[in-house]
């Protein structure tokens, strides 16, 4: 691997190791500093909301002005404070606050970092997006089995993730700082934001079945840990599931531009199909097998559809709006996908728990649809 996707793999890999705890255990967390099952919903779906708008409008400031090195920094420092703030508050609006505000901070990195590798990536290797998202999704696996297997050997669970939140962040924001280097670049100079071949009506459909699939993960992150416990799951068998669906993640990143790029129409009713057999695995009273198999298909219904759509964007948007087009299509994912799910299945565990999982069954199966329509109008376009 050459040295500028191997400097952007060790950024994944610093960045994305708490990204499981927060998925997985965040909730749990919230739950046990007092909160009920239904406000950690909510405020696990804020973490997301705030994608809407602040992330894509932060990011196009970013992009268009000469003022990243100042957002990189500022946002160092913040996710810092907040994540120190996490770690010692019991009030309910703290709590909310400093989550919020962390999980903004992140977002902007994020996309950063996507940018950064679909662009990298296209300049030097084709299959280059794939190996550094293999490389982040395993450390996200690592960071929830270390979480797993401290809990087996009695630890507290929540201990644990403050302090590898808290280590993490740290480490992230002083390398951050360290390898931000202050730019004098020109602006970018104005050019229509989508290539001249996309069709709109793709574009369309595209974002509408990024919001129904990814965020149909959002039930996982806001009550999969609470569900499992409510089973009778120990904490270590559930971060062990967690860890096994960031193992199949990873290594379905590892090879998604193939799976993406050839025989799609039928990758689409795979992920289907998986996303409806997922939500059965957990439904029906999950042992260890179960919930492990689900975690997998889990990770298989995130990882190709988040690809392909990457890939997408960065075939259908101009260069210079690239990063601006990726932090929109985490706003539309999870900003408002994630969110509402996340949000609504909280609620859901609370009040109507026999139907928890039905919501993201119909929500994925029905992006797969407009996936479908949306690859097939590009299809046609392509033709004409």
């Amino acid at each position: 691997m050459r040295k500028p996707l191997s400097l952007l793999a060790i950024s994944y890999i610093i960045f994305y190791f708490p990204s499981g705890l927060l998925k997985s255990y965040l909730s749990q967390f919230l739950v046990n500093s007092g909160l009920s099952y239904g406000m950690a919903g909510i405020i696990v779906g804020c973490t997301f909301t705030i994608k809407i708008l602040v992330n894509p409008t932060l990011t196009y400031i970013s992009d268009h002005t000469n003022a990243t090195y100042l957002f990189k920094v500022s946002f160092s420092v913040v996710a810092a404070i907040s994540v120190a703030a996490l770690s010692v508050s019991q009030s309910v609006v703290l709590l909310t606050i400093s989550t919020c505000v962390l999980m903004a901070s992140r977002n902007f990195f994020q996309s950063t970092l996507e940018s950064t590798a679909t662009n990298t990536s296209q300049k030097m290797t084709r299959s280059g997006y794939g190996r550094v998202k293999f490389g982040g999704s395993l450390s996200v696996a690592v960071g929830t089995a270390t979480l797993a297997g401290l809990s087996a050997a009695n630890f507290s669970p929540d201990l644990i993730f403050i302090s590898i939140l808290c280590s993490s962040t740290f480490c992230f924001s002083a390398v951050m700082i360290a390898t931000s280097k202050k730019t004098t670049e020109a602006k970018h100079p104005r050019t229509s934001s989508l290539t001249s071949q996309t069709p709109r009506r793709t574009i369309l459909l595209m974002f509408a079945a990024t919001a129904l699939i990814i965020g149909s993960q959002g039930a996982y992150y806001s009550i999969g840990t609470p569900w499992l416990m409510l089973m009778g799951l120990s904490n270590s068998q559930i971060f062990i599931a967690w860890t096994i669906g960031f193992v199949a993640e990873a290594l379905v990143f590892r090879y998604s531009t193939t799976s993406v790029t050839r025989h799609y129409e039928n990758v689409i009713k795979i992920v289907a199909i998986c996303i409806i057999f997922r939500a059965f695995l957990m439904w029906a009273s999950p042992g260890m097998t179960q919930t492990a198999a689900s975690f997998v298909m889990q990770g298989i219904t995130f990882s190709i559809p988040h690809a392909a759509f990457i890939f997408s964007i960065r075939r259908y948007f101009s260069e210079n709006y690239s990063a601006t087009a990726i932090s929109v299509y985490f706003a539309v994912a999870h900003g408002v996908g994630i969110a509402i799910i996340s949000g609504v299945s909280g609620i859901m565990l609370e009040r109507h728990t026999e139907l928890a999982w039905a919501l993201p069954a119909i929500s994925g199966t029905i992006g797969c649809v407009f996936w479908m329509a949306s690859h097939k109008v590009a299809s046609e376009k392509k033709h004409n």
